[in-house]
């Protein structure tokens, strides 16, 4: 992928979420989105020690400690997704994208593919090859260009009305190799 942030990697840390992360800062994060928000401040941590999810946050060094989180994602591992090809149906272990939110003050900067960059370096590392999500509709087109392809042709032509979500899923030989090509073993 490249590398062009519009801000300073070096000066950002990723942290799973701690107790001894700064509550004003989690209290203060704005993304847009009243319930990523809410799931923040809320959930998250309740999340994190239940062991039903696992959010890390990017927080920037160099900004005022109360306001220094610049986006976060939640993951959940393994994820059970199905997919139908040819009649016949796979269930794949992947892991899971169940949230992922970047700072109002942050967005369009390369912050979320910052974070799906490290997502995929996650998955990576625990030998997993598939990273899924259920994408909002409005952010389909963010996660295409992130190299995600939606799976189920009737969630993108029929979204449901309420909370129209799709199926989203990666591959990372797509993202590490390319499209189509596989590793070879020697």
């Amino acid at each position: 992928m490249p590398e062009d942030f519009k801000f300073n990697p070096s000066s950002m840390i990723l942290r799973c979420m701690r107790w001894d992360l700064d509550k004003t800062a989690i209290v203060n994060f704005r993304c847009g989105d009243k319930k990523m928000e809410e799931f923040l401040v809320e959930e998250a941590w309740e999340a994190h020690c239940s062991r039903d999810g696992s959010t890390t946050v990017l927080i920037d060094k160099e900004a005022p400690f109360n306001d220094n989180i610049m986006g976060f994602y939640t993951l959940i591992v393994p994820q059970v997704v199905k997919v139908e090809e040819q009649g016949t149906i796979d269930e794949l272990s992947t892991v899971g994208i169940a949230r992922i939110a970047v700072a109002l003050r942050c967005q369009n900067q390369g912050v979320a593919r910052y974070l799906i960059r490290d997502i995929l370096f996650l998955a990576e590392k625990i030998n997993q090859r598939l990273v899924s999500t259920y994408a909002a509709f409005e952010y389909k087109q963010l996660y295409e260009r992130l190299g995600f392809k939606s799976i189920i042709r009737n969630e993108v032509e029929n979204p449901e009305p309420n909370e129209p979500k799709v199926l989203m899923l990666t591959h990372l030989a797509d993202i590490i190799l390319g499209p189509g090509k596989t590793y070879i073993d020697d």
